[in-house]
């Protein structure tokens, strides 16, 4: 790790310790909540050059870690070479995938190249309701073993797993099992708050698949107590909970659309977006445009990160300061690649919780098949 740009974070508050790079939009699922398949397009993606030109300029900036993400980033076959990129560069590396594209070939180049840290999406221990959120049959099962498959490779790695599980109506009663999941195979639980106000006006085609997915008023005391029981399992101790506990109470407050106080989002400052073309923005929201969702202002074009000329740019236009004057308006998302490092760097109890990530707890040496997890916690 950079410690020397972690620490110029913590001082400035000002510099993208962390970049998510959608490597595609390309997905082989059409989720409920996402509607990013819809904007795939393989000829507008950056090449491979391109890619080692962001990479090299994420590397000047001082970022510490980049998350791979799409999309299904497993549907570049360059991908191997895309993280290599990057961990050239001195960057922590983190591939976001839903673990459903059976390539052994490229599966092995990725780990290969050093690879140490995965998510894999998991919303539910309910096979019939996953595959009613993917819109695939059978993706329970093969997810499950996916996450044992990368849990048996990171082991000896000593890397970082992590299980993203978007918190939504259908799942919120199962997330203290999903944590006994997470638990089985060595891997972390994050979770997601479900995005719903951002849809009301900005629609990539999902809107109406969210008719059974918001909380009620009437949901709010159990959503209480789960969220009371996952601090108490924070306060503890080491567990395989990922998210922070500030997260999980400001987690809490957005689920039930209450105010956030005390909270303000430092997309743009700490943490930033590149889009598929390359195109710079605080956060997936502002789909690929420049800070504030402007392009700049002398071309009229949105700003590319894999331009040479990026580092420069983002130091002397006060990318930073920009954007946190657009986060102020805006009603965030709770998304954990924004906030928690938002909070890592805001936040004592955040930071400390963070900082123990870096020493993960051991893999299990026994990890189960899905048919085995089906009868360990009794699911049907």
């Amino acid at each position: 790790m950079r410690y020397l740009s972690c620490l110029r974070a913590m001082l400035t508050r000002r510099l993208p310790i962390y970049v998510h790079y959608g490597v595609t939009h390309r997905c082989n699922l059409q989720c409920r909540m996402c509607g990013l398949w819809k904007l795939g397009n393989q000829t507008s993606e950056l090449t491979l050059p391109q890619i080692q030109q962001l990479a090299a300029n994420l590397g000047k900036l001082g970022t510490t870690a980049i998350s791979l993400g799409g999309g299904e980033p497993f549907l570049r076959q360059d991908l191997p070479d895309i993280a290599e990129a990057f961990l050239s560069n001195g960057l922590e590396v983190r591939i976001l995938t839903n673990g459903l594209v059976k390539n052994d070939e490229l599966i092995q180049r990725v780990l290969a190249t050093g690879v140490r840290h995965i998510s894999i999406s998991l919303d539910t221990l309910d096979a019939a309701v996953q595959d009613d959120i993917c819109s695939r049959q059978g993706a329970w099962h093969d997810i499950i073993e996916a996450v044992r498959f990368w849990a048996g490779a990171l082991q000896p790695r000593r890397g970082l797993g992590v299980l993203n599980c978007v918190v939504s109506k259908l799942n919120f009663r199962q997330i203290p099992k999903l944590l006994q999941v997470a638990d089985a195979y060595g891997f972390y639980l994050s979770l997601v708050p479900i995005e719903l106000h951002h849809y009301q006006d900005r629609d990539l085609g999902c809107r109406d698949n969210f008719e059974n997915m918001h909380f009620v008023p009437e949901e709010y005391p159990e959503l209480d107590r789960i969220f009371g029981e996952l601090i108490s399992i924070k306060r503890r101790g080491r567990s395989r909970l990922f998210n922070s506990t500030p997260y999980l109470r400001y987690s809490l407050s957005y689920l039930k659309g209450q105010p956030l106080p005390g909270f303000r989002c430092r997309a743009g400052a700490l943490s930033f977006s590149v889009s598929p073309e390359g195109n710079y923005s605080m956060c997936h929201y502002y789909k690929g445009l420049g800070p504030a969702g402007h392009s700049d202002a002398q071309s009229g074009q949105p700003i590319s990160a894999a331009d040479p000329g990026f580092p420069e740019w983002y130091r002397q236009s006060q990318a930073a300061v920009v954007t946190s004057l657009t986060s102020r308006a805006c009603r965030c998302c709770f998304r954990p690649c924004w906030q928690e490092i938002n909070l890592a760097f805001t936040n004592p109890t955040a930071l400390w919780e963070a900082w123990q990530l870096q020493r993960p707890l051991p893999y299990p040496d026994k990890l189960p098949s899905a048919d085995e997890l089906r009868s360990a916690l009794s699911l049907t």
